[in-house]
């Protein structure tokens, strides 16, 4: 008979090993298993028999076989050895195969494989020590002899200041590390956040911001009322409170609040004094637009200067901001002629709508001859006639 690992011929008797004949099964992690093939060939004519396989060494423990046949002609049978290390380090066997074989009936050889220690569980605790296998699990990670992993350890519930977080590993052998201490500070977190104006009501008195987040910091947009505040200068105080309630120191700002616009007043050409002239209600704030009708009936023809002015919240008038505007005669009449003039009145009328403002029609005017024609436009108003002059000259020319 003859044994054979990966096709290769594995002498009887052999001592040394190699992977290429699968007789060394190399190193892998303690507990796992690693599975190498062999081959039992019969190179007779008679059946070969096997009567008994035995693992023997210091080691015998960390394998194992099954064979696929014991009494088998001229074929061959499957030879399964397993190599499962619960020690760390290298592991040594012979493996004999007891046979019917004249000339090899013990035929044995060597087999070998490395076991490595890994770490396949951690923990952690702060400050003090739980007991083995109580603290916070780190798992998952990768069982290596050696471990790189990046991991995110929670500090809810730990007090700001500094603490002691300590870190251990269990091997696959279930034995536990050393506790490897790391001196860790935990910045307070704010839970809350108040504000108050001017004067400290007392902590926890305040205006609540109402945080989105909490974090040791935050970054967050608020908008702040000034309801109820006078217009000018005041201070806006903000503090926070930590997780553990205890309170910041109170953080000043100067902020100027603007006066809000409740009023508008106008007078025209003469300032009647504050309580006299004509005010209007507007919405409030600190800057409006507004749409400011005058009634001029009563105003004499020609240039004025209208006047207004703001009144805000506290009562207090702006300065009175001047514009100049011009009252015209309203127009009752107007009329055109032609070249000759017919005298006042006694043109062609163009109506005058109610606004008094003339949007002069076209008119069709017959002309008897080649020649050019003037045209003149004239109005009435309340007092006196005024005259437009020749607005300009129209060539008229008839059809032929």
């Amino acid at each position: 008979m003859e044994v054979k690992g990966n096709n290769l011929l594995i002498p009887s008797g052999s001592t040394s090993t190699s992977p290429l004949n699968n007789t060394n099964f190399g190193s892998d992690t303690i507990g796992n298993t690693v599975t190498r093939i062999f081959k039992i060939h019969n190179s007779g004519t008679a059946d070969l028999s096997i009567s008994n396989i035995a693992i023997t060494g210091a080691e015998a423990s960390s394998f194992s076989y099954t064979c696929s046949s014991t009494s088998f002609a001229a074929d061959s049978a499957i030879l399964t050895i397993s190599f499962t290390p619960l020690k760390s380090g290298f592991h040594n066997a012979i493996i004999t195969i007891f046979n019917n074989d004249a000339d090899e009936g013990a035929y044995s050889f060597a087999v070998k494989g490395q076991a490595i220690n890994c770490v396949k569980q951690a923990e952690y605790f702060w400050d003090v020590d739980p007991g083995l296998g109580q603290g916070i699990s780190l798992n998952p990670i990768s069982p290596s002899d050696s471990v790189n992993a990046v991991k995110s350890i929670s500090t809810v519930g730990v007090n700001a200041g500094y603490h002691m977080l300590y870190i251990r590993t269990k091997d696959a052998t279930n034995k536990w590390s050393l506790s490897e201490p790391r001196s860790i500070y935990v910045k307070p977190y704010i839970a809350s956040a108040e504000y108050f104006w001017d004067v400290d009501p007392g902590q926890g008195q305040g205006m609540s911001l109402n945080l989105i987040s909490t974090g040791d910091s935050i970054n967050e947009i608020k908008s702040i009322s000034t309801v109820g505040l006078s217009a000018g200068y005041h201070v806006l105080y903000i503090r926070t409170q930590e997780g553990d309630g205890k309170w910041s120191l109170s953080e000043p700002r100067s902020i100027y609040v603007k006066p809000n616009i409740v009023a508008i007043q106008y007078f025209i050409d003469t300032d009647p004094g504050f309580a006299n002239a004509t005010e209007l209600p507007v919405p409030n704030g600190d800057s409006i637009n507004y749409n400011l009708s005058i009634n001029t009936s009563g105003l004499s023809y020609g240039e004025h200067w209208v006047y207004t002015r703001t009144k805000n919240s506290d009562g207090k008038y702006s300065l009175a901001e001047g514009r100049k505007i011009i009252v015209l005669k309203p127009l009752v009449a107007a009329e055109f002629f032609i070249d000759t003039d017919p005298g006042q009145g006694n043109g062609t009328g163009i109506p005058i709508p109610i606004d008094h403002t003339v949007n002069f029609p076209k008119y069709s005017v017959a002309c008897t001859k080649h020649r050019a024609s003037q045209l003149a436009i004239r109005t009435l108003d309340q007092k006196v006639i005024g005259h437009i002059p020749n607005l300009e000259i129209y060539l008229f020319h008839p059809l032929r």
